[in-house]
């Protein structure tokens, strides 16, 4: 009894739950002042406790924003230290968080948020200069979702699709074509989940690409199912590319659905005690930029929609809903045993107990809320040399929200140019 109250006692010292701590840090992101929302991060959070993974996982995202890549890349690594560790995560906080809240559990994220972890980190090494180290992120998400799919068969994964198309388009650049084919047929089988479940086009640049490879790499009867299924009639092929260089552009679009906390409480007459059902659920957040392009040398290329995170988020915390119940209904015996063994020795105590049930009855609103809502990507072969590269972000009607000027862009032979962008306002 007295463990149980000590744990009652910690969980109403934070009673604000973390999605609403974080709104100072989501005003600036809004404003798209990012060393503004590093400072306001930096001051208001700490790493350590039950979300040590959270913290790295937000301040690396901060850190990339504000163009600190290394830096970005120590946290995000950091990040999947804390996983590893949170993994093997001890009994008895299994049995505190049905006791007391799913929020006392240490937070490991979401698979979704796993992948893109070395998808950030490829990234930024690629923001670096460094497109063997990008290779490495690549191969950690290939072993990352097979540890996972060992160690969680009833879950399906559908949620890698963009991390294997980096992938990919990292070993193409590197000249590893059979690599780069394997990463593309995942993909592809990916992309073909995500358009029968949410509607989500296969991205063009990867339909070009399977075809490219498969025809380099001599598989010509994968080539021409592929050349059929996507009309594709005709390419540029890898020799062809060999004398050119490319350009890879990508936009993160918008914020992240937030976590929120629905829930009612009622009086019940049978056995006079409060009862509080508290479950969590995503709020979209406004986003004007629904699609994208670049303009090069007055030269306009779409960018294809690679990864809608909102919708992997939702549908994630749908498939949870289940055993999050389930818990709340745990809790809700524990919590009633508990205050009628209270009351029977002390009334006053006994009210008490069953007044912080309800005030710690919280949802878990806890999520890498510094990702972005969508990600968009376009590739484009250009000859070496200068080239004014533009990228237009469009709304719903195909208007400009806004311009990003990337001035001249010096493009290589053999060389791929990675270029990123961000909007995080309405």
């Amino acid at each position: 009894m007295r463990a149980l109250l000590l744990l009652i006692a910690a969980a109403l010292t934070g009673c604000a739950t973390y999605s609403y701590s974080f709104q100072p840090i989501d005003r600036a992101l809004e404003a798209r002042q990012f060393e503004e929302a590093l400072k306001q991060f930096e001051q208001r959070f700490y790493p350590g406790g039950t979300d040590t993974v959270l913290y790295h996982l937000n301040h690396g995202m901060l850190l990339r924003l504000a163009g600190r890549y290394l830096e970005s890349n120590e946290a995000l690594e950091r990040a999947k230290m804390s996983i590893e560790r949170v993994e093997a995560v001890s009994i008895s906080e299994q049995v505190t968080s049905v006791m007391i809240g799913d929020a006392t559990r240490s937070y490991e994220g979401e698979i979704f948020e796993q992948v893109l972890l070395h998808v950030y980190k490829a990234l930024n090494y690629l923001a670096l200069d460094q497109p063997f180290d990008a290779r490495v992120e690549a191969l950690q998400v290939d072993i990352r979702l097979r540890e996972l799919v060992s160690r969680r068969k009833e879950t399906v994964f559908t949620e890698e699709a963009f991390a294997r198309y980096l992938s990919g388009i990292i070993f193409e650049s590197l000249g590893e074509w059979s690599d780069a084919m394997i990463s593309y047929r995942k993909a592809l089988d990916s992309f073909r989940i995500y358009q029968s479940k949410y509607g989500t086009p296969i991205p063009r640049s990867l339909q070009l690409a399977l075809v490219r490879l498969s025809d380099h790499l001599g598989i010509e009867d994968e080539r021409r199912a592929y050349s059929d299924e996507f009309s594709i009639s005709h390419w540029t092929t890898v020799v062809e590319r060999m004398e050119q260089g490319e350009l890879v552009a990508m936009l993160d679009s918008g914020m992240v659905a937030i976590k929120r906390e629905q829930g009612s409480q009622a009086f019940d007459p049978q056995s006079g005690r409060m009862i509080r059902i508290s479950l969590p659920y995503y709020r979209t957040r406004p986003n004007r930029v629904t699609a994208a392009r670049l303009v090069i040398d007055a030269q306009q290329t779409p960018l294809d929609l690679v990864e809608d995170i909102d919708t992997m988020a939702i549908k994630s915390l749908q498939s949870h809903l289940a055993s999050i119940t389930a818990r709340q209904v745990a809790r809700a015996v524990v919590k009633y045993r508990a205050a009628k063994e209270a009351e029977r020795r002390d009334p006053a105590l006994g009210l008490v107990m069953n007044v912080a049930g309800v005030v710690t009855e919280q949802a878990d609103t806890r999520s890498w809320s510094t990702l972005p809502s969508r990600i968009f990507l376009g590739r484009i072969s250009l000859s070496p040399g200068p080239h004014h590269v533009v990228l237009e972000m469009l709304d719903a009607f195909g208007s400009v929200v806004h311009v990003q000027d990337y001035g001249t862009v010096t493009i290589l032979q053999r060389q791929t140019e990675y270029l990123s962008g961000r909007w995080t306002a309405d």
